[in-house]
């Protein structure tokens, strides 16, 4: 009788299973049909364009030449992303300088406040990677200066380092704006007639894995293209031009994310003048995309373009216009004396920054770089120095006993002083010449104490105010500016922000 319960326990239990595997069950699988496995020896898989094999780039000796990158623009990249581009240049023998500073003028906050158009002094080359605060007026006017006179300027934009929002810095009435990298580089490219476009260049036919990792295959005629067959690019922006040239461009199946049209965008352009380089992805310069195709060699003739440019020096690079110890040319009115030794140690601690030695001779030698001083009625010594400057008339041989200077044309010498620059067997000239010994006194002081900015510079002459003359009593009223007035009139200063345009959302 005990029995009994727990057999009905138990059937209780089973039977839902039973009546459901019965309601359920439709018998024992037989397939109709083998079934066929893919044929995974014929599936092609997308696999990165092969990089250059064989290949050998010539590169110059790059001794002595000086390389500055821009980090004092809230750029968006890290210094180690560019490490292995940094190596290859201090292997040809350039040195490589991180520019820090925020400020032009120098934050005197900062531990790296060397002004920059002090820096562009001796530089050679200048890098800005995906800056993302404007370029200041005076900025944008040392790096054009300093591109007239042969400078390397290389200029990259990144999409995917974007920025988002806007802050401003104050600092003594000096505004900063944090914008996009597009609107930041633009504003220092306005004079090259170079402009990156917001947005991105994408490829959803061809490609490098993804629809924005584009592959180029035409390129133009130029010494940054040569041997290239195939580049790929990572995130790319394009650059817009009336008067550089486009050296690689998108086929008909590359697309702007701003219109979602084809066109013949190009993301590396070079200026009017070849001085320049704007270039619209970062990322292909670092590992390992940067051996992916012909991206390596291409790396190598950027690095080519950096290091070859002829850099020339005009007075306004002062000290570094002298590459050996420095003497100064007694005369009979600059001479080592009382009311001149404070002068002469100006100039003194101004080439001790470039472990120059400054002496005092009586006759000039090979061996040492010269600054002449005297009168516009010099020695006949001066004389034979002033011969490279074919035609300056001084005062005492025209008939009216005006100063006919180069470039200048014909001045009353009065309250005027004159600075002249010549480099001739290897040795570097610098003649400083005035009325009287108190003007000559306060152009050398004005040289020592680097306020060439309140000269008018023509490369390798300079007219300095030093006195009081007939006509005028300022330095307004003579119009000697070193920086050229029409520059702000093509680039006029707002004190609105810079806008970034949205970037469209991009149609599947």
């Amino acid at each position: 009788m005990k029995r009994l319960p727990i057999l009905l326990a138990i059937g209780a239990f089973l039977l839902p299973v039973v009546i459901r595997g019965l309601w359920f069950y439709r018998g024992f699988y037989k397939p109709t049909h083998s079934i066929t496995a893919p044929e995974y020896t014929e599936l092609f898989l997308p696999t990165s364009p092969p990089g250059v094999k064989g290949t050998e780039v010539e590169m110059v000796d790059a001794s002595g030449i000086i390389v500055l990158v821009d980090w004092a623009h809230e750029n968006k990249f890290d210094i180690t992303e560019l490490e292995g581009f940094i190596n290859i240049l201090t292997e040809l023998g350039a040195a490589v300088e991180i520019v820090q500073s925020p400020y032009s003028s120098g934050d005197p906050y900062s531990s790296d406040a060397t002004p920059l158009d002090q820096r562009l002094k001796y530089a050679d080359a200048y890098i800005v990677i995906a800056p993302s605060a404007t370029f200041s007026d005076d900025d944008v006017q040392h790096l054009t200066h300093f591109v007239e006179r042969g400078g390397r300027l290389l200029v990259t934009c990144d999409p995917t380092r974007v920025v988002r929002g806007l802050s401003s810095y104050d600092y003594e009435s000096y505004y900063v704006y944090s914008l996009g990298s597009v609107v930041a580089a633009n504003s220092l490219l306005a004079p090259f007639d170079l402009t990156f476009s917001d947005g991105f260049l994408y490829n959803l036919l061809e490609n490098e894995g993804n629809y924005r990792n584009v592959i180029f295959r035409s390129f133009g005629e130029d010494s940054l293209t040569a041997g290239l067959s195939t580049v790929a690019f990572y995130g790319v922006s394009s650059i817009v031009t009336n008067t550089g040239t486009p050296l690689i461009i998108g086929d008909r199946n590359t697309l702007s994310s701003r219109t979602d049209a084809s066109g013949e965008w190009a993301p590396l352009v070079r200026s009017q003048n070849g001085s320049v380089i704007a270039l619209g992805d970062l990322t292909f310069l670092t590992p390992p995309y940067d051996q992916i195709a012909d991206n390596q060699l291409l790396i190598s003739h950027l690095i080519d373009f950096l290091v070859s440019g002829e850099r020339q020096q005009d007075l306004s690079d002062y000290p570094h216009i002298f590459q050996q110890p420095v003497a100064i040319l007694e005369s009979e009115t600059f001479d080592l004396a009382a009311e001149t030794l404070q002068t002469i140690l100006g100039l003194e601690i101004s080439l001790d920054s470039l472990d120059l030695q400054l002496s005092i001779v009586e006759e000039p030698s090979p061996d040492l770089d010269l600054i002449a001083f005297d009168s516009y009625r010099p020695s006949e010594d001066l004389r034979l120095l002033l011969e490279p400057f074919k035609g300056l008339v001084l005062p005492e041989d025209s008939e009216d006993g005006s100063l006919s200077v180069p470039g200048f044309g014909q001045l009353n010498p009065a309250g005027i002083g004159t600075m002249l620059l010549s480099r001739t067997d290897g040795r570097t000239t610098l003649i400083l010449l005035t009325n009287s010994r108190d003007e000559l006194i306060t152009l050398a002081e004005m040289l020592a104490n680097d306020e060439l900015y309140r000269c008018l510079l023509r490369e390798h002459i300079a007219l300095c105010k030093v006195g009081v003359g007939e006509g005028f009593d300022s330095i307004s009223d003579l119009g000697l500016y070193n920086y050229d007035d029409t520059f702000y009139e093509q680039f006029p200063f707002t004190d609105e922000p810079f806008l970034p345009t949205p970037i469209p959302t991009v149609t599947p």
